[in-house]
C-alpha cells in the first residue's frame, strides 16, 4: 500500500499521466486460496495479474512532498482501493481466461500502461550458502531480450535484508518507442522522494495516534466505512 501510494503521488506529477492511471498489479501466491486446494505437489509461483485503476486528481499538490495532508489523502485512497478488491485480485485471471462471456469483455478492455511487481522481502544477513545480488534481485522473473514488454513502463521492487537493515531496491524498464530514459528516470526519482514524504507523514502522525486513541477491547471494523473512520480521526484531532 505504501509503495503504491508513493507511486501514485509521483504519477500525479508525471507529464504523460492524466487524472487517473491503470496499473496491472502482480502477486505471487501469498493469498489464502482455501483449504480445498492441495498445493503440496506443485512447484513455482502462483502469479496473479489484475488491473487496478487509481485516481490521481488532487494528488499533485505541493504539500505532498513535505508529508502533508495530500500524502495522507493518497494513502487513504490507495488503501481503500486495494482493500476493496476481492481476495487481492486472485479471481481476475479465472474470469479473464476461463469464463467464456466475461473473458471476452475483459480481453477487449483498455490495457494497463504500467506494471507493478513487488517481490517482497528477500535474503538475510550473511551466513547462508548463497545470497541475492541486489543488481539482479528485481529481475528474477524478467522476460528475455527478444520478448515484447507487457506494459509501457514496468516497476519491479523488493526489499533486501542486509546486515545494515532492510533496503528497498527497484528495477525500472520501459518501452523505448513510448517513453525515453529521462522521463522514466524522473518518475523513479519522484517515487523515492514521495516514499520519503510518506515516512515524514508517518513520523508526524504516529505519536499523536498512539497517545490519543484509547485501546478498545473486542472492537471490529467490518461495518465501519472509511468516511466514518475519517470523522472519528477528525474528532480526536488526528487529521
Amino acid at each position: 500500500e505504501v509503495l503504491l501510494t508513493g507511486l501514485c503521488l509521483a504519477l500525479a506529477r508525471w507529464r504523460p499521466c492524466g487524472p487517473e492511471v491503470l496499473v496491472e498489479l502482480e502477486g505471487h501466491g501469498r493469498e489464502d486460496i482455501g483449504t480445498e486446494a492441495d498445493l503440496s505437489r506443485t512447484v513455482g509461483w502462483f502469479t496473479t495479474l489484475f488491473p487496478t485503476r487509481f485516481a490521481l486528481d488532487g494528488l499533485g499538490e505541493a504539500d505532498a512532498e513535505d508529508g502533508g495532508p495530500t500524502a495522507a489523502e493518497a494513502l487513504r485512497r490507495v488503501r481503500e482501493q486495494l482493500r476493496a478488491i476481492p481476495r487481492k485480485g486472485i479471481g481476475y485471471g479465472l474470469l479473464r481466461h476461463l469464463d467464456p462471456v466475461v473473458g471476452k469483455e475483459l480481453a477487449a478492455a483498455e490495457p494497463a500502461g504500467l506494471g507493478f511487481n513487488y517481490l517482497g522481502r528477500l535474503g538475510g544477513p550473511g551466513g547462508g550458502d548463497w545470497q541475492l545480488l541486489p543488481a539482479h534481485g528485481a529481475r528474477l522473473d524478467a522476460p528475455g531480450p527478444g520478448m515484447p514488454m507487457a506494459h509501457a513502463v514496468e516497476v519491479s521492487a523488493f526489499v533486501l535484508e542486509s546486515a545494515d537493515g532492510p533496503v528497498l531496491h527497484a528495477d525500472w524498464a520501459w518501452a523505448d518507442g513510448v517513453h525515453d530514459e529521462a522521463e522514466v528516470r524522473a518518475l523513479a526519482e519522484d517515487w523515492f522522494r514521495m516514499l520519503g514524504a510518506l515516512v515524514v507523514h508517518a513520523d508526524r502522525t504516529a505519536p499523536a495516534a498512539l497517545s490519543t486513541v484509547p485501546p478498545a477491547s473486542g472492537l471490529t471494523l467490518d461495518a465501519i466505512g472509511q468516511d466514518e473512520l475519517d470523522d472519528l480521526a477528525a474528532s480526536l484531532g488526528l487529521l
